[in-house]
């Protein structure tokens, strides 16, 4: 997901590539009709440029197919040329001085040489210094601004780039010594890092005339190679919430197709799984609270049969994620508002699965539900325009406008009302915190309670983790019930106990297709009443010392029972409650 100019919200998703951040949860299911935008042509994929107006490119993408131009803009209902001259592009990206950048198998634009990847200025299409001796494959932006280009090239003019090079508006930068020098690059996938860090997945072919496949990390002085040669090409890469790199590539015999970077090598992430990876449509994809889904098809044995699932890493091992009603999955992305999205080809005629289905599904946190009027085929592309409205492109076929390129679904929607809110609760050391909210829409509402500490950047909310038999939040080291309900009922953590400031809650309230989120609000207690009798006197001393010399009075939670301790509780005693 990147953001534009204006600061709209632009999902650039082409096949095999993820994008997108946010939330999940949202209960979304019909939130308006797929409809046809005329002279869409055979749009390949969509894009918000920095003045946040859909772009279009692929194959005919504009009214007229003798058209030599394949990229046109969306202005006043009507499709605009950009530029002309351009034939078979494969990719759209923003230059580091906001243009469109454009890259393809082209040598002419206007009439005048732009080799491989072209910027639009001025309403023309410009070449990037010398331009490139090869065909680009994948591009990247990186935090500054600049755009990294990988592909089959090994130079721009007389500057060596063997595979890989970054633009930084002016002119062609090497990145170390590249990939190659004779072997020719096949495939390639570039990904940044929450930290800015470049990671590509590349494979070459080897004098012996095997292909070999690795992904390296960029230090800012040399590539890093990171645990030698994969089984296959690197087709999808994602970072978990503990930083962690996972990569997916094509068909492998060996493992099955997702491995996580453990620092020194590749550890296969295989638990829960289905079967191995068996088709080119595979996805591995992050969410901002960290959160890591899988989609693809399963091969599964003993019997041969194959599925389609979309995966859920819980830390530990892969859980399905409902039934998955398609072949494939060939983009996994969020909804400006957080809700998981996926699309993939849709079984129109498959025995086991009803004709009239979709190819656009949202996850409720429970199952997968159409989302619009039933948009079949496959979407390869989609973007959030600034009103809202998402536009779609693929081979679709809706139910009422037949076969189309481009479509679009109005994504909008009441918000639920919070009409009372949870306030700051005062209660004794030993007795349970209860908060409740009163919410009001039109369509069924989901809750879910979140808190944060006071040291974590203002949008850091956590969701409870209570185990299921005995409703315990290891994190917080207390039982807690009700936090995917309108009523929350919880013990006093030791957080609160000592400052009431150090921890704050707050209830989410979802409904299907927005959500809003109460004031956060503070549980205020007290921690020199230890022995919870409803005053502080001598007898919380004794508690205290009784339990310091027993060893667990860890007050400051370092994990330890020491001297601090003992210092915390009398500062704490001698104030009272």
């Amino acid at each position: 997901m990147t953001s534009s100019a204006d600061g709209s919200l632009a999902v650039i998703a082409p096949r095999n590539s993820p994008a997108g951040a946010g939330d999940t949860a949202v209960f979304v299911q019909r939130a308006g009709q797929w409809s046809d935008i005329p002279a869409a042509g055979n749009a390949s994929g969509v894009i918000a440029d920095p003045r946040g107006q859909l772009v279009i490119y692929g194959e005919n993408s504009v009214a007229s197919e003798s058209d030599a131009s394949m990229i046109a803009q969306r202005v006043n209902n009507e499709w605009r040329t950009l530029g002309n001259g351009i034939k078979r592009p494969s990719a759209l990206s923003i230059s580091p001085s906001g243009n469109l950048l454009m890259s393809g198998d082209f040598h002419l634009a206007n009439g005048d040489p732009v080799s491989f990847l072209a910027e639009l200025r001025g309403g023309s299409w410009h070449q990037l210094g010398d331009g490139l001796n090869g065909p680009v494959v994948a591009m990247a932006r990186l935090p500054d601004g600049n755009v990294v280009a990988c592909g089959n090239f090994n130079a721009s003019g007389n500057m060596p780039l063997n595979g890989i090079g970054r633009w930084d508006g002016t002119s062609w930068h090497a990145i170390g010594n590249g990939f190659f020098t004779q072997e020719e690059l096949t495939f390639g996938s570039l990904f940044v890092s929450r930290d800015g860090t470049l990671l590509a997945g590349y494979t070459y072919r080897l004098p012996s005339g095997w292909s070999a496949s690795d992904v390296a990390r960029w230090d800012g002085n040399h590539w890093i190679p990171m645990g030698g040669h994969l089984d296959g090409p690197v087709v999808s890469m994602a970072q978990m919430a503990d930083g962690s790199i996972v990569a997916v590539w094509r068909w492998s015999d060996s493992s099955n197709g997702v491995v996580r970077w453990a620092g020194q090598s590749w550890e296969p992430m295989n638990d829960g799984l289905p079967g191995r990876l068996s088709a080119d449509a595979r996805i591995v994809y992050t969410t901002n609270e960290g959160i890591t889904w899988l989609g693809g098809v399963f091969r599964v044995n003993e019997p041969i049969y194959y599925t389609t699932a979309v995966m859920q890493w819980d830390g530990s091992r892969w859980s399905p994620t409902g039934y998955v009603p398609l072949y494939n999955t060939s983009l996994l992305t969020q909804t400006p508002d957080g809700t998981l999205i996926m699309s993939g080809d849709n079984p129109l005629y498959h025995r086991d699965f009803p004709a009239e289905g979709s190819s656009f599904y949202a996850w409720n946190g429970t199952d997968w539900k159409s989302l619009g009027d039933a948009a079949r085929g496959r979407i390869e592309s989609i973007v959030w325009l600034p009103d809202g409205t998402a536009y779609a492109s693929g081979n679709l076929n809706t139910r009422r406008v037949g076969t189309v390129h481009l479509a679009r679904v109005d994504y909008t929607g009441e918000l639920p009302v919070i009409t009372v809110g949870p306030s700051d609760l005062s209660v004794q050391p030993c007795t349970r915190a209860d908060f409740t909210v009163t919410a009001s829409s039109s369509t069924p509402l989901q809750y879910k309670w979140e808190y944060r500490f006071q040291a974590d950047p203002p949008d850091a909310w956590r969701g409870f983790e209570p185990d299921v038999d005995y409703h315990y939040d290891t994190n917080l080291m207390i039982t807690v019930v009700g936090d995917d309900s309108d009523s929350l009922s919880m013990g006093v953590p030791y957080q609160s106990r000592l400052d009431p400031d150090a921890l704050q809650i707050r209830c989410t309230v979802r409904n299907q297709c927005n959500s809003v989120s109460s004031a956060p609000v503070r549980i205020i207690s007290c921690i020199s009443d230890i022995n919870c009798d409803g005053g502080v006197d001598g007898a919380d001393l004794a508690e205290c010392v009784s339990r310091w010399e027993g060893g667990y009075l860890d007050l400051n939670e370092d994990g330890a029972t020491d001297i601090e301790d003992l210092h915390l509780f009398l500062e704490h005693w001698e104030q009272g409650c």
